[in-house]
């Protein structure tokens, strides 16, 4: 059995983890039209032909009307989060909730960001140890997985599972997501832990603002 001849756009984050992601797109469907992009980045031109499948692996676009309106068969969006956090910094705000379980999803997109049915969402543990960076390994190992399996089936052939999961939680905006880094005296021992847990990765760290001057946490080596 040859592969299977489809038209197929994957829109994908930068990073080897994508590259990853759209090699195994390559092998499933042969030639497969992909975007790496960061965040700020233009939506790349796509005014050409209609596609069977849209994938979106951590994009950091919205994928426009105007696509969506070409597609013949699905568009899918693997989002590095639980149902139950839809939105950005989904990992962040499980942690600073002292969440129990965390996750993965694969849905349909629509016009709305994480609003689409879901396909399947992997749920698992979160540890009393994680931190951003162990959760965040986690997540993405779960998700690589997920995205495999999903395209990988419909290489095969096989129809999309669906799921009895459902959106909940608020999505959070960039600006709340920037708000919790910040921490103040007036702030008691336990709030301040909660957000250095929920945001310390790397040159994202908490910080403290007097009268406009901004302190910042010094990345752990």
């Amino acid at each position: 059995m040859g592969i299977m001849q489809r038209d197929v756009l994957l829109l994908a984050s930068k990073g080897e983890e994508a590259r990853r992601i759209a090699r195994f797109c390559s092998m499933a469907f042969g030639d497969v039209t992909v975007f790496h992009g960061d965040w700020g980045d233009p939506f790349p031109e796509v005014s050409f032909g209609d596609w069977d499948y849209v994938f979106s692996y951590c994009s950091r676009w919205i994928v426009p009307k105007h696509v969506l309106s070409r597609i013949k068969i699905a568009a899918i969006n693997f989002h590095p989060g639980s149902p139950q956090y839809p939105g950005i910094g989904c990992l962040n705000w499980a942690l600073y909730d002292n969440a129990k379980t965390f996750g993965v999803t694969a849905h349909h997109i629509t016009p709305r960001v994480d609003a689409g049915k879901i396909i399947e969402a992997r749920l698992f543990d979160i540890l009393p140890g994680d931190n951003v960076q162990s959760l965040f390994d986690r997540t993405h190992t779960h998700l690589t997985a997920l995205a495999m399996d999903i395209i990988g089936g419909i290489a095969a052939g096989r129809a999309l599972p669906t799921s009895d999961h459902l959106w909940s939680g608020d999505k959070k905006s960039r600006a709340e997501l920037d708000a919790l880094l910040e921490v103040s005296p007036e702030m008691d021992a336990e709030e301040i832990a909660r957000r250095i847990r929920a945001v310390a990765f790397g040159k994202w760290q908490p910080r403290v603002t007097i009268h406009g001057n901004v302190f910042q946490r010094e990345a752990a080596v």
